[in-house]
């Protein structure tokens, strides 16, 4: 509730002093008087600040802040007689009635009271609390699942890598084992065909060492001889055959060979072991399908989001929104017009743009719908919207294409609105992303950001992926003119889905395709796909609504 209804349901009495109906917060317990603000002033002038004791009598609100202590008097700084009453929203300061005096330099500011300025801040507390409760700690979560889930596949990948590097060990050790003694053998083989030629040398000498030996028994029985005739006959044979085995002719080996060891480097042994290259795992990724019956069909140009909780959204552009819980009954809802993107904001509120309002972002809530952001130009078109991992709000959109061209080809130029949270304008993003306009095209610009703070932009009527930064560069460009839809993983990987190819393919955030997967799929016609949690995601067909669950995060 309000606060200022808040004081109109509890009977405040009429300041003392004025008599007006001015809301009194305010008591002096010595004057027993109800004193309103401008009142309170006036009356701690009068006297010294000490000497009276004010305090406040505001009534208990509903927000639950009537069981808040009473907040402590705490001096001014600048004027030590009076205590801080009021806020300067200038300044950003707190402030005495003597810092707010006629005169002072916060005498024109916007002000509010120190009541006010703690309800101001407290409200600011519990939104930071619920920031942090439906956003950063589910984000947080997610990304410790998706890490605890990369955890397990890395280790089982490093344990097969371990083996791989012991069976090439192994290997290598049976290669080096059969070199060696093809080695051994040839060294054997070239000391026998030595050995072979040298015992064949001896054998000859040894022959002709035994005939000489002979001769010389036989020269002694010569001499013994009385004929001349056969001593003369018999001189000249052994001279004969001395003179042929005196220098017998001998070949004596002097080749050999010798083993010497090379002396490898690590790059040797490096190119003989093998070595590591750089390898996304998101190659080798497997999936695994549940599909489930949607309750309505729908068309082709279907949004999809998935809140935090793990509620799905499904939205078309014909006015049809199905909302799907965990182990809930699914919710089916008519809009006013048809929506052309969906996104979710926090836990459960829901960001839609319309067909028909194209220039209207609205917020819808469990307690109805309202406008959460208009762009500045009723000429420019909305085409797409992401909320970012803190919060803030993206809308991609045409920039003033007049009524007239919308339903022919032209060149338009696209920007985005960056929001806060609450809808408050941020930022405008530039780019350089020419783009023809048609009427097929304005319903299918899609929008992510990935982790790396690159925004990738999807049109189906280019088939194009554009990687683009915060600064308007655009990095890089992947075509597929089947893609229908693409998705970011918390790991920074890009998901293009494509619609009749029962295939999705994987890029990493450099746009460097590293896997196209296939999905078994009962019809391939699919329209939309989003990231549900650390291993699933949700694809949308007309009929079929499918999870898709990765052997691990990507």
């Amino acid at each position: 509730m309000a606060f200022s209804e808040s004081l109109n349901q509890a009977q405040v009495p009429f300041c003392s002093f004025c008599k007006l109906e001015n809301i009194t917060e305010w008591k002096c317990v010595d004057c027993d008087k109800q004193l309103c603000y401008e009142c309170k002033r006036f009356h701690l002038w009068e006297f010294d600040w000490n000497s009276h004791n004010v305090v406040c009598t505001r009534p208990a609100l509903a927000g639950g802040l009537s069981d808040l202590p009473e907040l402590a008097k705490t001096c001014c700084t600048k004027h030590k007689e009076f205590g801080y009453t009021n806020y300067c929203l200038d300044c950003r300061q707190l402030m005495c009635p003597e810092c707010i005096a006629l005169g002072s330099i916060h005498f024109k500011h916007e002000n509010i009271t120190i009541v006010k300025c703690r309800e101001k801040s407290l409200g600011d507390l519990e939104h930071l609390k619920t920031n942090i409760e439906s956003r950063v700690l589910p984000n947080i979560e997610d990304k410790i699942k998706s890490l605890t889930g990369l955890d397990i596949a890395f280790e089982e990948r490093h344990e097969n890598e371990k083996i791989k590097i012991a069976k090439q060990a192994e290997k290598l050790k049976e290669q080096i084992t059969q070199c060696t003694n093809m080695q051994l053998l040839y060294l054997e083989k070239f000391w026998k065909k030595n050995k072979d030629i040298i015992e064949k040398e001896k054998s000859q000498l040894i022959k002709i060492q035994k005939e000489l030996k002979n001769e010389i028994k036989h020269i002694m029985s010569i001499k013994i001889k009385n004929c001349i005739e056969e001593i003369v006959h018999e001189t000249a044979d052994i001279s004969s055959r001395i003179q042929q085995n005196s220098n017998p002719p001998v070949s004596f080996p002097q080749d050999i060979i010798m083993f010497h060891p090379k002396t490898n480097t690590t790059t040797d042994i490096s190119t003989i072991m093998g070595g590591f290259k750089n390898h996304n795992m998101a190659s080798e990724v497997k999936g695994r399908i549940r599909s489930y019956r949607l309750i309505q069909q729908i068309k082709q140009n279907s949004s999809l989001a998935v809140a935090r909780d793990e509620t799905i959204y499904i939205a078309d552009d014909d006015c049809v929104s199905i909302e799907q819980k965990p182990h809930k009954k699914t919710k089916i809802t008519r809009v006013k017009h048809g929506i052309l993107d969906i996104a979710t904001l926090d836990l459960s509120n829901l960001l839609l743009i319309s067909r028909e309002d194209l220039h209207d972002l609205t917020k819808n809530e469990s307690g109805g719908t309202k406008s959460f952001y208009t762009l500045r130009n009723s000429n420019n078109i909305a085409l797409a919207l992401c909320v970012c991992g803190d919060g803030r709000v993206l809308v991609l959109y045409a920039k003033e294409v007049p009524s007239s061209k919308r339903k022919s080809e032209c060149q338009i130029k696209l920007k985005i609105d960056m929001l806060s949270h609450n809808g408050t304008l941020m930022k405008i993003i530039k780019f350089n992303y020419p783009s023809q306009w048609n009427t097929f095209s304005t319903s299918r610009f899609r929008m992510r950001q990935n982790i790396n703070g690159h925004l990738c932009i999807f049109c189906e009527g280019h088939g194009e992926v554009a990687d683009i930064s915060q600064d308007g560069t655009v990095n890089w460009k992947y075509k597929n003119y089947l893609a229908c839809d693409i998705e970011t993983t918390p790991i920074g990987n890009i998901i293009v889905l494509e619609r009749y190819s029962n295939e999705l393919k994987i890029l990493n955030s450099g746009g460097e395709l590293l896997q196209a997967m296939k999905l078994d799929l009962s019809k391939p016609e699919t329209n939309s796909i989003c990231f549900k949690n650390g291993k699933e995601f949700v694809i949308i067909s007309r009929e079929e609504m499918f999870i898709l669950e990765l052997s691990f995060p990507i």
